[in-house]
């Protein structure tokens, strides 16, 4: 599902707009959480690949520029993908810690969830408004 498929149903521009406004940070932490659960899943995948490069998103800077200028696809192209410094650098080049790869990947896990939670509260609160409760 997704917000426009909402959006599209409420007719008054200023209701669209706010509706927007109060769903956009929410809908954009979810897409980005989903991506950086791809790119953690990969680095996981991959730890036993000779010469592998663990690789990640800064959560918070790919937010706020989704946020500034209105587009998410830098994430989604990985434009906004960094290498990940390895503590230990292995003989064979892979650069995966496998420890702190599942720690990321439970951290990111536990921010969707409460993301899709907060985005719940948020659908909830726009309909008792739009029903006059």
């Amino acid at each position: 599902w997704h917000v426009d498929c909402i959006v599209s149903v409420i007719r008054p521009k200023s209701l669209r707009k706010m509706f927007d406004n109060v769903l956009k940070i929410h809908e954009n932490a979810v897409l980005i959480r989903e991506k950086r659960t791809e790119i953690i899943s990969q680095n996981i995948a991959n730890a036993d690949t000779p010469g592998y490069k663990a690789r990640d998103i800064n959560f918070h800077q790919v937010l706020t520029e989704s946020l500034q200028d209105g587009d998410r696809s830098k994430v989604m192209d990985g434009q906004q993908l960094f290498y990940r410094m390895p503590n230990q650098p292995s003989v064979d080049g892979n650069s995966v810690d496998e420890h702190l790869e599942q720690a990321e990947f439970s951290k990111n896990s536990l921010d969707y969830l409460a993301s899709l939670e907060l985005l719940r509260l948020k659908f909830q609160g726009l309909t008792s408004v739009i029903r006059g409760e």
